[in-house]
């Protein structure tokens, strides 16, 4: 419990300092991705305008690890490279305290924030629909 807390406090620091470093405010999405998959980091990418407009957002920052495989237009979105282990720590923040509506861990890894691969395994849902209505909570999977 204490390392958790600890891990917990070290992330609130990533978490400070990314949003001075990057100017992250109440205003922007935040997608945080650790995946190498481009397709499922574009699923992601693909569907957040209609998140921003959902949640009144002017614009969206993706936070990646340098191995995650990302493929976007710059004019949509702004990409920061941080490391894994401050995404990890920024995990054990949110998991503590979700300090943010706004951001959204679009990974495979169930050790994160999600069960998708429980989700899969036991129903015929597709990605578009999973990040739709799994992860950005929208009303339908809109044409793109």
């Amino acid at each position: 419990m204490i390392r958790q807390i600890i891990g917990a406090l070290r992330g609130k620091r990533v978490w400070r300092h990314l949003r001075r470093e990057y100017g992250i405010n109440g205003d922007q999405a935040v997608l945080v991705m650790t995946d190498s998959d481009p397709e499922w980091n574009g699923v992601f990418i693909k569907y957040s305008e209609r998140f921003c407009e959902r949640k009144s957002l002017k614009s969206t920052v993706i936070l990646a690890t340098e191995d995650a495989g990302i493929k976007t237009d710059a004019s949509i979105c702004t990409v920061h490279r941080i490391k894994k282990d401050d995404i990890e720590l920024l995990v054990k923040y949110y998991l503590l305290i979700r300090f943010s509506d706004n951001i959204v861990f679009c990974t495979k890894d169930e050790t994160i924030v999600n069960r998708c691969s429980y989700i899969f395994s036991h129903s015929d849902i597709t990605v578009p629909e999973y990040v739709c209505y799994g992860m950005y909570k929208l009303r339908g999977v809109p044409d793109v």
